[in-house]
C-alpha cells in the first residue's frame, strides 16, 4: 500500500481502535464510535442494520472479542480521505483457537464521517473472502 497522509493515518488509527475497544471488552467504547445514523451489513445479517440492531448484533459477540482465544491481524488495502469522509477496505484475518474450523478472513469496507467529535462510523459492510 502506498505511503498514507497524516488523515489517512489518523483514520485507520480510527479503525484499529475500534477492534481494540471490541478485544478490550469496551463495548461501550466501541458504540460510542458508531454515527448515530449508521447503517451497515454485516455479513451474517440479513439486511442492514442501524446503531440499535448492530448493538443487538453485537451483543452475543462481545465475549468472544475479549476471549484469550481470539486474534484478529487486519491488513489495511485502502485508506482514503476525502473532505470529511473516510473509507477504510482491508481483509481481517481472524482466529479463535477454542473453535475449531474459526480461522477465516473476511472483507471489510467502512465509511466514517469526521464530527466535531473526532471519526464516527456512519456505513459498512463485509463478506467472507472466497476459499477462506
Amino acid at each position: 500500500m502506498a505511503t498514507r497522509s497524516a488523515e489517512e493515518e489518523e483514520l485507520w488509527r480510527q479503525e484499529v481502535a475500534a477492534w481494540d475497544c471490541l478485544k478490550a471488552g469496551d463495548f461501550r467504547g466501541y458504540l460510542a464510535l458508531l454515527h448515530k445514523d449508521i447503517t451497515a451489513w454485516p455479513r451474517h445479517a440479513a439486511a442492514p442494520l442501524g446503531k440499535d440492531a448492530i448493538f443487538q448484533h453485537m451483543l452475543p459477540r462481545v465475549s468472544l472479542y475479549q476471549s484469550p482465544v481470539f486474534s484478529v491481524e487486519l491488513t489495511p488495502l485502502t485508506v482514503r480521505v476525502l473532505g470529511d469522509v473516510g473509507i477504510v477496505q482491508y481483509r481481517a484475518h481472524i482466529r479463535v483457537a477454542a473453535r475449531p474450523g474459526v480461522d477465516e478472513t473476511i472483507r471489510f469496507s467502512r465509511t466514517w464521517l469526521r464530527t466535531g467529535n473526532g471519526w464516527r462510523l456512519i456505513a459498512g459492510m463485509n463478506a467472507p473472502v472466497a476459499g477462506s
